[in-house]
């Protein structure tokens, strides 16, 4: 027998439509419907009930985290399907900058959400965006979701999307791992050189560098618009401002905000590099 997803009706969330997405990309179910879950649903082993029902059992398909406690670490029902399909949710929640946000909205809500990013709870609706909210409406008034319906092919293009780019983040480490060159030339600066690495060089650099190396404040990628390099500031560190190498030899462009320069081929990048510090911040 076919498997189903059952989902609440009414108002759609963002942690119920990627859930669902999530669970219709991988084929775990032929349909969504957006109804009250029944005991019948909770018990029957060919019905995945989400973000409703009142418990939590991978075994019996029941995905639910509003039973759980105040004080229990933030969870939504992405959470749980992303253990129910195989992904490891520690390592989503570090490369998937949304995924903890989406956690707290839901299970906390606005006010302690906003005060943990130390931000005004009317930030929170002014970052949401309009496509979101269409995708949502679009949820909330359906029945009935099948893969082959229009929104049902973009939530599995949307399930798809964040499989993928986890297991491609998960491999981008593997090679940045193998690939980074590390280098201090003065205490207070360090370099991380993945030059050597030229498809999409900067995809997961970012938060390789802020799980492995925190430390790390320029680094050097490849130039994806052209044959150099180029140097990026990370965090906006003020130790090193590379509008000091403007018009200096091999330097094709350098932000009048200090905090990128393109280079050509050529070019010595250590030397940029050290022209760029600001020593009497080090």
């Amino acid at each position: 027998m076919s498997k189903i997803i059952v989902t609440h009706r009414g108002h759609a969330h963002r942690d119920d439509f990627i859930a669902c997405s999530l669970l219709l990309a991988g084929c775990w179910g032929t349909e969504i419907q957006r109804r009250d879950c029944t005991q019948e649903d909770l018990d029957d082993l060919n019905t995945i009930v989400v973000d409703q029902g009142g418990e939590y059992d991978d075994s019996r398909m029941n995905l639910d985290h509003h039973q759980m406690p105040r004080e229990a670490a933030p969870c939504c029902s992405i959470s749980l399907v992303l253990t129910f399909v195989g992904m490891e949710v520690e390592f989503a929640r570090d490369v998937l900058p949304w995924l903890e946000f989406s956690e707290r909205i839901d299970s906390k809500g606005p006010f302690a959400t906003a005060a943990h990013y130390k931000c005004d709870p009317d930030a929170l609706l002014a970052a949401m965006s309009p496509i979101e909210g269409v995708l949502l409406r679009m949820f909330g008034d359906a029945e009935i979701v099948r893969p082959t319906d229009p929104l049902g092919r973009i939530m599995v293009e949307v399930g798809l999307a964040i499989v993928d780019q986890l297991r491609e983040i998960s491999q981008r480490f593997l090679l940045l791992d193998e690939m980074a060159v590390i280098d201090v030339p003065t205490p207070g600066v360090v370099i991380m050189d993945v030059k050597s690495i030229t498809e999409r060089p900067t995809f997961g650099l970012e938060q390789f560098c802020k799980l492995q190396y925190p430390d790390v404040n320029v680094t050097i990628t490849k130039d994806d618009r052209g044959e150099g390099y180029s140097l990026f500031r990370r965090n906006d560190d003020p130790r090193v401002d590379f509008s000091r190498i403007e018009g200096r030899r091999g330097v094709v462009f350098a932000h009048k905000n200090g905090f990128v320069a393109k280079t050509t081929a050529d070019a010595d990048l250590r030397e940029l590099v050290l022209a760029s510090i600001v020593w009497e911040k080090i």
